[in-house]
């Protein structure tokens, strides 16, 4: 996949000189992804969207799948997902750091394999951080898999030992919650407002196709009224 190999080179610090370019096409690849394949669509949503879609999301939630299927690729994802930080001292660095993208594809990728939640417990801890200063993609996916998580039942979360006694549990879903409704609201209002400009992109069009119409039809009516016509 080429998201993961580009992924892979920004967490490995080998592209110098490239970063930014290939972290663009990185964003591009995991912006087509969330379209094609969004994190919380419905099992069989795109049969309403005819068989190729239907076959196209089939086809990647295989491949997304065969990513994950041991620890190794696991924790190749993993590496991509902590690289902002693990890269940059244990601090969150600027927006507009290349490891963002690598951590934006990777995101994306564990919301599509939903792994146990022991498997993420070290980068669960750093989730809140990310929702509040990533670039708006990566708080988004942040925000979403912080929501996969919170879905688990503290039974769970406690069997696996992952934050010790009760109220540390409780502490870290209060952390999260706080962050999780400030990030899902941001993007339920950048959704809105890309709705709203998409609406009125199509109906400018619509009222541009309309204009030229009744042009054409005027143009018709003076060519039939013509002084010279018997």
């Amino acid at each position: 996949c080429a998201g993961l190999l580009l992924s892979s080179l920004l967490a490995s610090l080998l592209l110098e000189g490239k970063e930014g370019q290939a972290a663009g096409g990185v964003y591009s690849l995991v912006d087509e992804m969330v379209a094609l394949s969004p994190a919380w669509s419905p099992e069989g949503g795109a049969k309403s969207q005819g068989p190729e879609a239907e076959k196209a999301e089939s086809d990647l939630a295989a491949f997304v799948q065969t990513l994950g299927q041991n620890e190794e690729r696991l924790g190749r994802i993993l590496s991509c997902a902590d690289a902002p930080w693990r890269l940059n001292g244990g601090e969150l660095p600027e927006e507009h750091s290349p490891l963002w993208a690598s951590c934006a594809f990777a995101l994306w990728c564990l919301l599509k394999l939903r792994p146990e939640p022991s498997r993420l417990a070290n980068l669960r801890l750093a989730l809140p951080a990310v929702c509040q200063v990533g670039p708006p993609r990566v708080r988004w996916l942040a925000g979403e898999l912080l929501l996969m998580l919170q879905l688990k039942s503290p039974s769970q979360l406690s069997d696996g030992g992952q934050f010790g006694s009760i109220d540390a549990i409780v502490d870290v879903t209060f952390q999260e919650s706080s962050a999780l409704e400030t990030v899902l609201r941001e993007e339920v209002e950048h959704t809105r407002q890309s709705l709203r400009a998409d609406l009125e992109q199509n109906q400018s069009v619509i009222s541009s196709q309309r204009q030229l119409t009744e042009e054409r039809q005027r143009e018709v009516e003076i060519a039939r009224s013509a002084w010279h016509r018997p």
